[in-house]
């Protein structure tokens, strides 16, 4: 039984499509209200997207740590938009 659900999960991955790379895609991020937008970066963070931003200095330099507590406690959206096309197949995975 073992080695049937191995061969299985093998012939799965061998003839799976190749995954689309959304760290390509030009991403944006906002918080809740709207005040805050920036362009962020996937993968990544929150504090490290609005630091390339200029909308917060380094962390650990002086006060900025207690400063920076905000960007914790708000919510954060990251977006993007990108078309599918043929190439991706008949199935896309996000």
């Amino acid at each position: 039984m073992i080695y049937i659900y191995a061969v299985l999960v093998l012939a799965a991955v061998c003839t799976a499509k190749p995954a689309r790379n959304l760290g390509d895609e030009s991403w944006q991020i906002v918080n809740s209200n709207g005040s805050v937008r920036c362009v962020g970066s996937v993968p990544g963070g929150i504090h490290t997207d609005l630091q390339e931003c200029g909308k917060i200095g380094y962390p650990d330099f002086g006060y900025n740590d207690k400063l920076q507590r905000w960007v914790a406690e708000e919510r954060w959206s990251y977006s993007t938009h990108f078309n599918a096309t043929s190439e991706d197949g008949a199935a896309s995975f996000l």
